[in-house]
């Protein structure tokens, strides 16, 4: 079994994380999660649920934005969303 490709967002958070070499267990007490939670995301092997995704856009000041967490799948999905228009 091949190792998961880490979303943009993941790759971001352990760039965050290791540039101001900050300790897992240090992000894990901000977020409120456990520090396999914290290696899991950074290595994306797991993915945060959504408030998890905020959380951590704003404890980063937006270095890591929700959005950069999706896959190829939800941005697919995403992508082709219409605003919803009432018809006549």
């Amino acid at each position: 079994m091949t190792a998961p490709t880490p979303t943009r967002g993941a790759t971001k958070f352990d760039k965050f994380i290791e540039k101001r070499r900050i300790s897992q267990e240090t992000v894990a007490e901000a977020l409120g999660v456990t520090s396999a939670a914290i290696y899991g995301w950074r290595k994306g092997i797991r993915k945060p649920r959504t408030a998890y995704r905020n959380a951590i856009a704003i404890w980063t000041s937006g270095a890591v934005p929700v959005a950069s967490w999706g896959d190829d799948a939800e941005r697919y999905v995403v992508s082709h969303v219409k605003p919803y228009s009432k018809s006549a």
